[in-house]
């Protein structure tokens, strides 16, 4: 083995015992939203609306917690005040 491939491998091997010391985060699971907070479906509910909506008004700054890729959770009350504040329906 040459000198390069040497430095090459011990290389390497640091590396994969840095890793191994890595721990993956901790997803946040759905259990840790706060309590008191609504997923987008009874949002939607609460304020008569279709949850595509609530994903519209999402995009448009809706205060909002994201507790996955795809998933979110409302507080109410923040909510209506947004909407109360751009002049929305709530």
């Amino acid at each position: 083995m040459t000198n390069a491939a040497q430095k090459i491998e011990s290389a390497l091997g640091a590396l994969r015992e840095a890793l191994a010391e890595v721990q993956p985060p901790t997803p946040l699971a759905v259990e840790s939203a706060p309590e008191g907070m609504v997923n987008t479906a009874k949002l939607a509910v609460k304020l008569g609306v279709h949850p595509r909506t609530i994903a519209n008004w999402r995009t448009a700054g809706c205060p909002c917690l994201r507790i996955s890729s795809r998933g979110y959770r409302y507080d109410l009350a923040a909510v209506r005040q947004w909407l109360a504040a751009r002049g929305g329906a709530s």
